[in-house]
């Protein structure tokens, strides 16, 4: 609030109040914030809502209910404004808040006790789809995995229709993105995923799954500063030169390295294999969370038979 009162003040509000050259960015920018409040809150509530209870269908029917009315907004004032100013910014917004989401959904439980489960249905193809909304770390990874494949494919499809156009925006403006949120989140997948693993093979279960997102973070904060001092021990003077090596395991290395191709290519392949072979060693623990979603069958209540009394000679 503060910026947007000094940015007013610096540069006024703008000579074209009755046009969409106005309106349509800032109807957007209040969108946007509106949508933020909303999340805030929707946290909030699952943050008060018992441990016990089903946490996780408010905030996640809300995500998929902003993803698509700001997609909706998106592509509308793209097309009405002739710019497509405002898909990259959307596009790195959701990529940036699935990527914190992926990694605080790492944290969820592992199994479900008969509160829950008496509300998963018994229908096989509504339990798969209610796995991704109900509180639990498959299903939370799996539902932001999801997304972030959906808001590609809008942006893909949104440029195979529209990019041609003048104005509009283009295929290299799009694969810049790409490299940069691309790699970033398949590093922070792939940290994600081994955190999990550490948790099941190393520490074998010595700490809860709501551990998982401090480890995650404390692996990120490890392979950030990690190969910076290493790399100063080993050559103090002519480290930085060979930044392209040692920011390869930091997920904003494609950021920061943003003109160099070499490296956001090697750090893509680097995220897509890592994660890929993070998701196969994982694929015991997302199966047995299957298995474990299962609605909760009630026990037959055992009827006392009544004495039979011997008839009378």
């Amino acid at each position: 609030t503060m910026a947007a009162a000094a940015g007013f003040l610096f540069f006024g509000i703008g000579s074209s109040l009755g046009s969409w050259d106005f309106w349509g960015p800032a109807l957007g920018f209040v969108i946007a914030i509106a949508a933020a409040c909303g999340l805030l809150f929707v946290l909030t509530v699952a943050m008060l809502t018992p441990p016990s209870a089903n946490r996780a269908p408010l905030v996640r029917l809300y995500l998929l209910g902003a993803w698509l009315i700001t997609t909706c907004v998106a592509i509308g004032l793209a097309s009405l404004l002739q710019s497509g100013d405002f898909i990259l910014p959307w596009l790195s917004g959701w990529m940036m808040l699935l990527n914190v989401s992926i990694v605080v959904s790492s944290g969820e439980r592992e199994d479900w006790g008969p509160r829950i489960r008496r509300t998963i249905p018994r229908n096989p193809v509504l339990r798969a789809g209610a796995m991704l909304l109900y509180s639990g770390a498959a299903g939370g990874l799996l539902f932001n995995v999801g997304m972030v494949g959906l808001t590609l494919l809008v942006v893909w499809l949104w440029v195979w229709a529209f990019g041609q156009h003048t104005g509009f925006i283009s295929m290299d403006d799009l694969k810049e993105t790409i490299k940069v949120t691309g790699p970033m989140t398949l590093l922070v997948l792939a940290y994600t995923l081994t955190a999990v693993l550490i948790r099941r093979h190393v520490l074998r279960g010595a700490v809860k799954t709501p551990v998982v997102p401090a480890l995650t973070a404390a692996l990120l904060a490890l392979a950030t500063v990690l190969p910076m001092i290493v790399a100063f021990f080993l050559a103090p003077q002519t480290w930085y030169r060979h930044d392209d090596y040692w920011l390869l395991p930091n997920p904003l290395g494609s950021m920061i390295n943003s003109d160099d191709a070499t490296f956001r290519f090697n750090q893509l392949i680097l995220g897509a294999i890592w994660s890929a072979v993070a998701a196969l060693l994982c694929l015991p623990w997302f199966i047995q969370q299957v298995k474990r979603f299962q609605p909760l069958t009630p026990r037959p209540v055992a009827t006392e038979q009544p004495a039979t009394t011997a008839a009378p000679a």
